[in-house]
């Protein structure tokens, strides 16, 4: 739900998922990267290995300069999430921005709150974010008449808008390189240069973790093209991050040797991992893809409490 989209380099808001509300706090918080367990197979009779924890920058949950996350398409570190400023008190920042705002598709934009990430000596992130209550407010005092998707402002979910803009150095001189708006950013982690992603699933025909549980059975599925070849060896030992509130296991994968792949689909493969200590009450999470939203992170910034 949220604004229209503007032109130019945009990319579509990434759906809800089931993650754990403040996994920011999850992520920054104490964890260990404790010994974990690896078992591969597909039925009786598959071969089992046990491997170390994959190398820590294949994820690496500290903020950091290179703690990357993707959100609507932006690279940036958590880092820069930490140290936002007003686009009022960056005047070359802002002279790149303004001609947007003051456009035709521009106005249907909120005009001030603007905040600034700096992601590098030639990239940064404009950002806001609004309550339902604040978004409808601001279009009304302007008199402004945006369409908002269905279910927007009816008070049964009070959603949060999310509204960024990609502003990039160009031959000495900051140009507006594109913006997006829609729901609160869900944030997704970079997996590192020469390696695939590798989502999972708690394996169905498994029986549930328990809180006494020690090992967890997953369908692992490498998640870029691979024309269908099952990943086998090329599958990394999981990276597991234990907190207080949570265990999250992320894993990649080698890509298949080759070039040329069709994406019909790849197959899941069954992983056991061992966990480094017994599961508990807490909640087990896909560690590649829940990074939280962007309003775990800058929520503080802009008066907004998670």
């Amino acid at each position: 739900m949220g604004l229209r989209q503007s032109t130019s380099r945009l990319a579509g808001v990434p759906p809800r998922l089931a993650v754990l509300g403040a996994a920011l706090l999850l992520l920054i918080a104490s964890c260990s990267n404790g010994g974990s367990t690896i078992e591969t197979g597909s039925g009786e009779g598959s071969e089992s290995t046990t491997a170390e924890p994959a190398p820590s920058d294949l994820v690496n949950p500290e903020p950091g300069p290179s703690d990357l996350v993707v959100c609507v398409g932006t690279e940036l570190p958590l880092s820069a999430l930490q140290d936002l400023e007003p686009l009022a008190s960056l005047p070359e920042i802002e002279a790149a921005v303004i001609p947007f705002l003051e456009s035709g598709e521009g106005q249907f934009w909120p005009q001030e709150g603007w905040q600034v990430a700096t992601i590098s000596e030639t990239a940064v992130f404009v950002m806001l974010l609004q309550t339902e209550a604040q978004t409808l407010q601001d279009v009304e005092e302007r008199g402004v008449d945006v369409m908002f998707d269905p279910g927007f402002g009816d008070g049964v979910d009070d959603s949060l808008m999310f509204a960024a803009h990609d502003v990039e150095l160009v031959d000495g001189v900051w140009e507006w390189a594109g913006s997006v708006a829609g729901d609160d950013c869900e944030l997704e982690t970079v997996v590192p240069d020469g390696f695939h992603r590798v989502e999972w699933i708690l394996d169905p025909d498994a029986a549930a973790p328990t809180a006494e549980s020690m090992n967890v059975q997953l369908l692992a599925t490498e998640r870029e093209c691979a024309s269908g070849q099952p990943m086998g060896d090329r599958l990394q030992a999981p990276f597991v991050v234990e907190t207080a509130e949570a265990v999250l296991i992320s894993m990649v994968a080698e890509p298949p040797s080759g070039d040329g792949f069709d994406c019909q689909g790849n197959p899941s493969q069954m992983v056991v991992v061992g966990l480094p200590s017994p599961l508990g009450d807490r909640q087990l999470l896909e560690g590649s893809t829940t990074a939280g939203r962007i309003s775990d992170y800058v929520g503080e910034a802009f008066g907004i409490a998670n």
